[in-house]
């Protein structure tokens, strides 16, 4: 069995930690190991590769993820989300979903980020605020009964892939954005 060392670190950058993990072994159950080991609180978090500037899908195996000796694994909560454009030293800065704009009263916020791959990087986000109805049924939130809600996510898609091309439809990404709100979570994010 082949192992790979890498380098989980916490997402405020305090705590890092180098492991050696096997190759097939999959991201979900390291994650569990490398929180106890980062001595985080218990939350729930995913992996962002800095050297790419993406968050994992946690079903693959460090060898499918394409992990590389030495890579810097950092532990995302959910409750935040990872602009990758910024200069800093680190070369990722965090943005609270919690700390928004908009008052409690209005509901909880709901993030999707989109990103294009290749070259000239975008990153733009669209933040909906929900109530108990529409968490639990989300596609409701975007039906003909709510056209405001839907025709602004239309234009921000819109604005969003001009001049890209690009297979994502508006309502291929308006369903993995429900179906990732029906199971709880507070961010999506999409690479078109």
């Amino acid at each position: 069995m082949s192992e790979i060392k890498v380098i989980f670190e916490s997402y405020d950058s305090n705590i890092s930690k180098n492991k050696t993990v096997p190759l097939d072994l999959c991201l979900d159950d390291a994650l569990q190991g490398a929180v106890m080991s980062l001595g985080l609180q218990n939350a729930s978090y995913r992996f962002g590769l800095v050297r790419t500037g993406e968050v994992l899908a946690t079903h693959l195996t460090f060898e499918e993820s394409k992990i590389l000796p030495n890579d810097r694994l950092v532990l995302i909560p959910f409750d935040k989300t990872v602009d990758w454009t910024k200069n800093n030293s680190k070369s990722y800065e965090y943005v609270d979903l919690s700390a928004t704009d908009k008052n409690a009263s209005d509901g909880i916020p709901y993030k999707l980020s989109l990103s294009t791959i290749g070259n000239n990087k975008k990153l733009k986000d669209h933040i909906i605020y929900l109530d108990e109805y529409y968490e639990n049924h989300p596609n409701d939130f975007f039906s003909d009964f709510n056209n405001h809600e839907k025709t602004r996510f239309e234009n921000f898609y819109r604005n969003f892939i001009e001049n890209e091309d690009t297979s994502y439809s508006i309502n291929k990404i308006l369903k993995i954005w429900c179906d990732d709100i029906s199971q709880g979570y507070r961010l999506t994010l999409i690479e078109i």
